[in-house]
């Protein structure tokens, strides 16, 4: 049985992503949360997009 995982920022772990480009050379994805832009995301399971969102609050709450 495949785990379901769904593709999410990197930074924040949001799944509010959309594509800034793509093509020949990749997508590049927008998180609509953080704003951060790249064509580096993760294809996370629950828990792993948890712990992101975690560590982000964490690191938000500090600054």
């Amino acid at each position: 049985m495949e785990e379901e995982t769904t593709k999410i920022c990197p930074i924040c772990g949001s799944a509010d992503l959309y594509y800034e480009a793509g093509g020949s050379i990749g997508f590049v994805y927008h998180c609509k949360n953080c704003g951060h832009v790249s064509s580096f995301v993760v294809d996370a399971n629950a828990e792993m997009a948890q712990t992101i969102r975690a560590e982000y609050a964490k690191k938000e709450g500090a600054e």
